[in-house]
């Protein structure tokens, strides 16, 4: 039997992991949003169905953190950038979608920063992914 090294093993899964899909729900989705309610963030949006009719979606955006002033994702737990970034806000455009802030440094400063939004879709109507 031979076995991988796990130096290597870590390097596929690190590769996998970066090939992340630019988000494609702003294609057929209009007047998107963020929103924070009861301390968890939502992606919000109109979201055409395969009718053609526009109806509400939401998706719970997980593991956006700010770390020292910068936005980043860290794995799927709950979103805390809300708590130290005192202005957030969401760039639109055809091929991709960024979430920016105004995010606390450590030394109290603010930052602005801004992370693509990846892997979000829309599916007959409703936002998936994430």
């Amino acid at each position: 039997m031979r076995l991988i090294p796990a130096s290597f093993c870590l390097l596929l899964l690190g590769a996998a992991a970066s090939h992340a899909a630019p988000s494609s729900f702003q294609r057929s989705c209009e007047d998107v949003q963020i929103e924070v309610a009861g301390g968890e963030v939502y992606l919000v949006a109109q979201c055409r169905d395969r009718a053609g009719r526009y109806r509400p979606a939401e998706l719970r955006l997980y593991g956006y953190q700010n770390d020292d002033g910068y936005l980043v994702r860290n794995g799927y737990g709950k979103s805390s950038f809300q708590r130290s970034c005192d202005q957030y806000w969401l760039d639109v455009g055809r091929t991709s979608v960024f979430l920016n802030g105004n995010c606390r440094t450590r030394n109290g400063r603010f930052r602005e920063s801004r992370i693509e939004l990846q892997d979000i879709s829309n599916d007959d109507g409703r936002l998936v992914g994430n």
